[in-house]
């Protein structure tokens, strides 16, 4: 399935695009093995890095 998206995405035909793509499916992968909503992690990764100007993503799992 993701071998799918790069191609529908275009993302593997030059590095730049290959390393986005790998990384977002990195992403969304980790977030489906820990049961975390992707869309509430990148909207919340966001937000940081605007109001700290931060660019750090934390997918380490929070026990609480």
């Amino acid at each position: 399935m993701a071998l799918t998206k790069r191609k529908v995405a275009g993302g593997s035909r030059f590095w730049p695009g290959f390393r986005r793509s790998a990384i977002l499916l990195s992403v969304i992968q980790s977030c489906r093995v820990q049961g975390r909503s992707v869309l509430d992690l990148l909207r919340r990764s966001l937000s940081l890095a605007v109001r700290t100007r931060s660019h750090e993503l934390s997918l380490i799992p929070v026990f609480e």
